[in-house]
């Protein structure tokens, strides 16, 4: 199974709290799995030896170790177990780069929560995720710094560093594979794999084969609306008969449209697509935290794009900065108030407020300035678009990003990564 589906298969552990140990691993094939490490006697598993025998990072955990955390939470702790297993085998192999291994390690623990569900899922696929680091870094960012224990290094420049990293690795493969790359692309779900697929509505619908199962026919629906934005299957239906396989198929479509269109009608909102046109000239040039942003109609799915989705309040992110090497923007939808992370290439530019629709003014103002008379609204948001800010905003802003990291544990947002422009 994939390494998402294997954590899926963990929470109900995770939500008890159970203290019955149980062992994560990659087999041979490359995919993942889980076993508990008692067998009905409570006696050790006899698959234990064999277990670790092929994965030397098999790392053994119980449910109440992750106090009930979130599914992002648990997928970073268990990535980090890994890697610090890595680093220990490195140690006690005496490798001549052993203190380096273990001052990256340091560095990745610390930061986690500041990366990308890309790199997360990059170094999942690795099979030595911590040398892969090793490899991507510079040499003279690994250094050990004795005094602090991580890399000696600005820490935010090193997270963009592997970002970029990993968005050119990622394009070069999937530029070399082509059309075959694009064939193995396809999804494999508990054994189905994909015929085909239609998005729509912020959802997956798949019709998958299995020809060797009793009933060869699957269609589930798939999301990715979780903290991540990791594919999650679900309502999966299987039939021997391909007939109802597709009149199943198109039935999920049709909910999934009367759905939206309900949603269309509740709002009351005219579709209103915005451009770079709608943005103020030179707003890429500025610092955007804090600021009203235009999202690139192209970074949508076409049933969204329209004011409602485009328009957002940006939070933070490295991307924010015109001058930081980063690429991720935290936004929060003015019009839902629902958060999500675009990439700076994603951002149209500033929205000019003489531009904006009456709803979006509305919002802004009973946020910002509900004791201003509706005529000064504009001006005042004009004002804020090209304000600079202070070194108070910025330490509260920091102040914020460590609570939200603090929370990630207890179920918080955490990192988001938005994938074929919806949630």
């Amino acid at each position: 199974m994939t390494f998402h589906s294997m954590i899926e298969r963990i929470m109900p552990e995770v939500r008890s709290g159970s203290d019955e140990p149980f062992i994560i691993f990659r087999e041979e094939n490359d995919s993942w799995d889980y076993v508990f490490t008692k067998d009905y006697n409570g006696e050790p598993s006899e698959l234990l030896e064999d277990i670790q025998a092929h994965d030397p990072y098999a790392v053994a955990f119980y449910g109440k170790y992750f106090s009930n955390g979130s599914y992002p939470y648990v997928i970073d702790k268990v990535l980090t177990a890994r890697l610090q297993a890595e680093a220990l085998e490195a140690q006690a192999g005496d490798f001549v780069y052993a203190s380096e291994h273990h001052s990256l390690f340091l560095f990745f623990e610390k930061n986690i929560s500041g990366l990308s569900s890309d790199v997360t899922d990059y170094l999942i696929d690795c099979r030595n995720p911590l040398a892969e680091l090793y490899e991507i870094i510079p040499r003279h960012w690994r250094i050990v710094d004795l005094n602090e224990g991580h890399v000696a290094e600005d820490e935010q420049k090193a997270i963009a560093f592997i970002e970029d990293h990993v968005e050119e690795r990622l394009n070069s493969q999937r530029k070399d594979r082509g059309d075959e790359g694009r064939q193995n692309d396809k999804r494999n779900i508990e054994g189905y794999e994909e015929k085909f697929s239609i998005q729509f509505a912020s959802r997956y619908v798949v019709l998958a084969e299995n020809p060797t199962a009793q009933e060869p026919y699957l269609v589930c629906n798939i999301r990715w609306d979780n903290p991540l934005g990791f594919e999650e299957c679900y309502d999966g239906a299987v039939t021997n008969d391909y007939v109802d396989a597709m009149r199943e198929f198109a039935k999920r479509l049709d909910t999934l449209a009367e759905a939206l269109e309900v949603q269309l009608c509740e709002s009351g909102l005219p579709v209103q697509t915005l451009t770079a046109a709608d943005c103020l000239p030179g707003g890429h040039e500025v610092d955007w935290e804090g600021k009203v942003l235009i999202i690139r109609p192209e970074a949508l799915s076409p049933e969204y794009r329209s004011a409602e989705q485009q328009l957002v309040l940006c939070t933070g992110g490295f991307g924010a900065d015109p001058d930081a090497s980063g690429r991720a923007v935290f936004v929060k939808e003015l019009y839902s108030g629902k958060e999500y992370r675009y990439n700076r290439h994603e951002v149209a530019g500033l929205a000019d407020p003489s531009k904006l629709p009456a709803w979006a003014m509305d919002k802004l103002a009973l946020s910002r300035a509900p004791e201003l008379d509706s005529k000064d609204i504009p001006s005042k948001i004009e004002a804020f678009q090209n304000e600079k800010p202070s070194l108070q905003k910025k330490l509260e802003s920091a102040k914020t990003a460590i609570a939200k990291t603090d929370t990630q544990k207890d179920g918080g947002v955490g990192k988001t990564k938005k994938r074929d422009g919806r949630e």
